[in-house]
């Protein structure tokens, strides 16, 4: 199956029945060895933590822990918290496995591949539940599609990126898709922030449609909380599409060409 596919997702519901775990290394072996993009999550990362070796080095491979997971890929990795930076761990853990890209999920997202290092900061929502960090994951295994078809040339972008930077930016994609505004991306733009605006600017070029998303997520979540407070489920902002894109876009099809299956927003 694995040569019909653009990139690999394992972790949400796998469960830590040893013989899966087994199965699992299997596949993310397979993986490596067609270059293809993996995104290691939840009970994947468990995997990852008794056997390094399966993603160390391999720079197409993408962690996303949150605290917890964090701590103990970090525990089994021998890294410990010097102090020196907040960032400190996850530089340490990625620089560890060899410049894959960590994605440390929680109160503030650090992401790194040991090398370059980003902090989204931002104001999330103001619960989380269950369900949330697979949409986070889901984000950011459809950005390195995204990069495969980038890099493949199924569209006439004409762009220069490198290929090193674009899992970066799927990762960093898939954390402000659920955490940030389009404000906040436009104001660190103008701040002249080193790297850090440098990278937002990389981003917005890759695909204006990431963010426009970043905004429809945002109002997905404050439609859902309004309507269910703190009993909101990540499926509450499924609920909210339609309404958040006609909050934000109006009538997205204004030149009323009903037959464009790529849609208004990725004309905008």
């Amino acid at each position: 199956m694995l040569s019909r596919l653009h990139v690999l997702v394992i972790g949400p519901g796998l469960g830590r029945d040893p013989l899966m775990h087994d199965t699992c290394a299997l596949v993310i072996t397979a993986a490596r060895e067609r270059g293809m993009p993996i995104v290691l999550d939840a009970d994947a990362l468990l995997i990852v933590q008794n056997k390094p070796e399966l993603v160390r080095g391999y720079k197409l491979a993408v962690l996303t822990p949150n605290v917890v997971e964090f701590g103990r890929l970090t525990k089994a990795l021998g890294i410990e918290d010097d102090g020196t930076s907040e960032t400190g761990r996850v530089e340490k853990l990625a620089r560890a496995l060899g410049g894959v890209t960590v994605l440390q999920k929680g109160k503030k997202d650090f992401l790194s591949d040991g090398e370059k290092t980003m902090v989204v900061d931002w104001e999330g929502g103001r619960k989380r539940s269950g369900g949330q960090g697979d949409t986070l994951t889901g984000c950011v295994a459809t950005f390195l599609a995204w990069r495969k078809a980038y890099l493949d040339g199924i569209w006439d972008h004409g762009g220069t990126l490198k290929e090193g930077e674009l899992v970066g930016l799927a990762v960093f994609g898939g954390s402000v898709v659920t955490r940030v505004s389009f404000f906040f991306i436009l104001v660190q733009i103008l701040s002249g922030d080193d790297g850090y605006a440098c990278f937002v600017c990389v981003c917005v070029c890759v695909c204006v449609c990431l963010v426009l998303t970043v905004k429809h997520h945002q109002e997905c979540s404050r439609l859902a909380f309004a309507k269910h407070g703190r009993s909101l489920q990540a499926s509450d902002l499924t609920d909210e599409v339609h309404n958040a894109f006609m909050n934000i876009f109006g009538e997205v099809d204004v030149d009323g060409d009903e037959g464009d299956e790529t849609g208004g927003a990725a004309r905008l």
